[in-house]
C-alpha cells in the first residue's frame, strides 16, 4: 500500500523450474514491516540467475508456487513468473512483498548490501523504481554509487523515516 492509499501489482516474469530446496517457515525472522512501498521495484537480469539462489516457500500449509530469491543466504525479492518478459528474469524487490507473509525478511541493511552486490557483479541488470507508475519523470542514473544512495533513500521511505519516494532507474547491458 502506497502512501496514497493506492495498490498496484507488477507481475512480469518468466518461468523457472521449481528448486528440489526450499525454505522453511520455522527459521524465519521477524519481518521489517516497511510502512510504504513504491508501485514498481523491480530487477530484471538474464534468464540464467548467476549468484541468485531461487527457492520454493514453505508455508505452514506446505510448499507454495511463490519462488524466492536469495544472494549470499539474503532475501532480495520473489521471482515474478508469467512470460511477459522472454529471456529475463524479473524479481519483484523486497519493499515490495507482502509483509504478512512469513517470509525470511532481513534487515533493511542486509537487503541493501546483498542488491548492491548483486548489481555490482551483475554484467547486464535492469532496476527500476517508481513511486507512481506512470505518474512522473524517472531519473536515469550512471553509476552503482548513485544506485546506492538512491536505494538508501528508498529504503528510508519505506520505513516511513522520509516522505519522498525515488524514481530512478539503473541498467548496464
Amino acid at each position: 500500500m502506497t502512501a496514497l492509499g493506492r495498490k498496484r501489482t507488477v507481475e512480469v516474469g518468466l518461468q523457472t523450474a521449481r528448486s528440489s530446496h526450499s525454505i522453511r517457515e520455522s527459521t524465519i525472522p521477524v519481518s521489517p514491516n516497511f510502512k510504504y512501498q513504491p508501485d514498481v521495484f523491480l530487477l530484471l537480469l538474464p534468464e540464467k540467475l548467476d549468484g541468485i539462489t531461487v527457492q520454493p516457500f514453505m508455508s505452514s500449509w506446505g510448499q507454495t508456487d511463490e519462488l524466492l530469491c536469495s544472494v549470499s543466504g539474503t532475501l532480495i525479492g520473489r521471482l515474478a513468473v508469467d512470460g511477459r518478459c522472454p529471456g529475463s528474469s524479473v524479481i519483484i524487490l523486497l519493499p515490495k512483498l507482502d509483509q504478512r507473509r512469513d517470509y525470511p525478511f532481513p534487515s533493511p541493511r542486509a537487503f541493501l548490501q546483498a542488491l548492491v552486490t548483486l548489481l555490482r557483479s551483475s554484467p547486464h541488470v535492469q532496476l527500476i523504481c517508481e513511486r507512481d507508475a506512470d505518474q512522473e519523470m524517472v531519473s536515469q542514473l550512471a553509476n552503482l554509487d548513485d544506485v546506492e544512495v538512491a536505494l538508501g533513500r528508498l529504503i528510508a521511505y519505506c520505513e516511513g523515516k522520509i516522505l519522498d519516494c525515488p524514481a530512478f532507474s539503473y541498467s548496464r547491458q
